[in-house]
Formats: C-alpha cells, structure tokens, sequence
C-alpha cells in the first residue's frame, strides 16, 4: 500500500517510483489534494476532476457548499458536491479516499443523489457500510475506530469486497455484492440526506481491480 499511501497522504500527491494515478486506463475519477478547487468566499462551488473524464463535483447553492480548511474539503453534515456526469461501478472497482472520519457516526462520504439506495457511508464509530440496488454490505473493524485515515475500499471480479486501512488490510465486506455501484455526490445520498461530516483530502476512483493496483 505504499504508493497509495503516498498519493493519499496528508502531505502532498506524489510519485513514488514514477507511479501517478493517470498511468491507469481504469481511472475513472481523481479529485485531487488542492487541485482544481475554486472557492467562493471561503466555500468550495468546484472540485475539478484531475482525471480525463471531466466528472466535475460542484454546488451551486452557498448554504450547501463545503469549505476548505487547510487543504482540506470540509463537510458539516449538510454540504455535498454533485456531478451532472454518472458514475457507474459495474464490476470490479477500487475507491480510495484520505478522510477524517472523527466528527461523525452516521454520513454517507460518496453516494448518488439521483437514484435511491447508493452510498457508502461511515455507519457507527467502526463500520462502514455499502449499499446499491442488490443490497448492503458492512465492514466492521475487528478493533478500534475509523479516524483520519486513508482507505481502500475495493471488489473484485467474484464480487467479493475488501477495505484496507492506512496501508493494511483490515475487513472484509462479508458475502460478495454484485450491482451497479453509482456514484454523482461527495457528501450526500438521494435526496439531500444522511450528510457526512468530516474532511475529505483526496479521492481516487477506478473501474477494475488488480492486487497490483492496490499495492499501488
């Protein structure tokens, strides 16, 4: 996980052994640390999409826009970023994201404001949830809680779910959850709800799954 690591790290994006995110034909969304934001009064209306794939996150309403803090987007439970550009997850996909899960219990971080029943989301202080069309699944860590980390949050081609925490394998997500996955919304679930508070440095999104691009 050290490659990952080092792009999700608080520091900076990097390349480590001439590794970047877009040497990925997988990538499908990149919002990047300090990259391609644009603020309005403190308050972030933009999060350009660092990826080829123009799946630009932006909010038009001031009461609903996230502010940025020292590099980092900062979400109050009732802020959210949206992309007109659909995002669908329809087999194997690995998500990682540098978040700080310390303010909430109970908020969905990425999510589809649109269709009904897509999200993932902190649940409670140590769990993760899942959720599309065919159902929920859950990561529980086995000891302590979610605070600021990074995490992988990956399925494979049999459908099987894993989440890996600061560079170690932590969970599995229990039976395997096949379905579309999609995603349009930082912060939010359909319709405006179950909000996530916290912070949200960087998020890579990509539409396969290799142990390789994991390690990375």
């Amino acid at each position: 996980m050290l490659a990952l690591k080092q792009s999700l790290d608080l520091t900076a994006t990097k390349k480590l052994g001439g590794w970047v995110p877009t040497d990925e034909s997988s990538l499908l969304a990149w919002y990047k640390k300090d990259t391609l934001i644009s603020t309005v009064i403190g308050k972030v209306d933009v999060w350009g999409d660092s990826s080829t794939n123009s799946h630009t996150m932006e909010q038009a309403d001031n009461n609903e826009r996230p502010t940025l803090s020292s590099q980092r987007v900062h979400f109050d439970g009732g802020d959210n970023l949206q992309t007109t550009t659909q995002m669908t997850l329809a087999d194997e996909f690995v998500i990682g994201l540098r978040i700080d899960f310390t303010e909430t219990n109970n908020g969905t971080f990425l999510g589809d404001n649109t269709s009904a029943n897509e999200l993932f989301k902190i649940q409670s202080s140590n769990l993760i949830r899942m959720k599309n069309a065919n159902g929920l699944r859950s990561f529980t860590l086995p000891s302590g809680d979610f605070d600021d980390d990074y995490i992988v949050i990956a399925r494979d081609s049999s459908n099987d779910l894993y989440l890996y925490r600061n560079g170690a394998f932590a969970v599995t997500g229990g039976s395997s959850l096949s379905g579309d996955c999609l995603i349009d919304t930082i912060g939010a679930r359909n319709l405006d709800t179950n909000g996530f508070t916290g912070d949200i440095t960087e998020i890579q999104i990509y539409n396969s799954y290799s142990t390789a691009l994991i390690s990375k």
